[in-house]
């Protein structure tokens, strides 16, 4: 009895060392780890930006508006823009409120981006807001990205006066897009991934095959989601995404890489609770391999920086 007990031990505290090794000595690359704060150097324009794009456009180029509006997700909202007021994401806006901070700065220029808001919603901005501001007098520009990134920078800069910096702005991008991706197409390797999102201090959810890292992450790197084989039958998925009650289902994925974004340590500490109690687990790929990586989400906002983070997750799955 007291070798087993002694071999279960032993056992666990392995487990744990495997655990604690990943979180420790996890590489994770230096673009994933570079985060963008305030610039002071930003010039507030007399303008209202209604689209997260556009404003993350102008948020590169050296501008902020008095206002915008743009998805309470998008975590820029709560870093670099925190000292811009924000009307409110596309279901919580409204016409009144935008005229009246107009009408407060005196604003006449909005900008509006023709083009979705969410996937996972048949929403677009000009649907809400274009007729009844032009209505108002306001000089009212549609922008979209439609025609790439690169044509939407440019028309946003010329609006907003700063063309040559939109044409800085536009080589990086496409450079390091072109870099990328000629990079990926002699790598590809169908990579089995799990995508875990650290929510506040327990809670971790998955994400499902269909959603912005599938289309902008995941496919592009000839990789494949097998968030969908750790789902149990009743599961509920809300906007793409389930929370992770049962662990042991990880073995069912069996994932070459876990990647980690949102609250990392709240996924961690979630891995050794796990680990702890489902010894096993240690026989995952991903965790037997130390693959399990904190990278940067995408949700489709933060458009500029796209190349940027398709590298990082490049760098760290290949």
């Amino acid at each position: 009895m007291r070798t087993r007990r002694k071999g279960f031990c032993l056992e666990a505290l392995g487990c744990l060392i495997i655990a604690l090794g990943i979180i420790v000595f996890l590489p994770t690359s230096h673009a994933a780890q570079t985060e963008v704060g305030f610039n002071p150097g930003c010039e507030t324009v007399n303008a209202i930006f209604i689209s997260d794009r556009i404003t993350d456009v102008a948020y590169r180029l050296g501008v902020v508006p008095v206002a915008y509006c743009a998805r309470c997700c998008w975590p820029m909202t709560q870093k670099e823009l925190s000292t811009v007021t924000r009307l409110g994401c596309y279901k919580c806006a409204t016409i009144d409120s935008i005229i009246k901070t107009a009408d407060k700065h005196k604003v006449r220029l909005i900008l509006i981006e023709d083009g979705e808001v969410t996937i996972h919603k048949n929403w677009n901005w000009t649907n809400k807001f274009l007729e009844p501001l032009k209505k108002h007098g306001y000089d009212v520009h549609t922008i979209s990205f439609s025609k790439g990134v690169p044509q939407a920078i440019l028309e946003i800069g010329k609006l907003l006066d700063r063309e040559e910096k939109s044409s800085r702005v536009t080589a990086e991008y496409t450079r390091v897009l072109e870099k990328t991706m000629k990079a990926i197409s002699a790598s590809r390797t169908n990579k089995k991934i799990l995508i875990l999102q650290g929510l506040g201090r327990r809670g971790v959810r998955v994400e499902i095959p269909g959603g912005y890292t599938e289309e902008y992450l995941i496919k592009p790197l000839g990789c494949i989601n097998v968030g969908n084989l750790v789902k149990g039958q009743d599961t509920k998925v809300d906007k793409g995404y389930f929370l992770l009650e049962d662990w042991q289902a990880i073995l069912r994925a069996n994932p070459d890489i876990i990647v980690k974004y949102g609250n990392a340590c709240t996924v961690e500490k979630g891995l050794v609770r796990a680990l702890r109690k489902y010894p096993e687990l240690s026989a995952v790929t991903a965790i037997k391999k130390h693959a399990v990586y904190t990278l940067p989400s995408y949700i489709g906002s933060s458009v500029t920086q796209y190349p940027h983070i398709l590298r990082a997750w490049f760098d760290a799955i290949y």
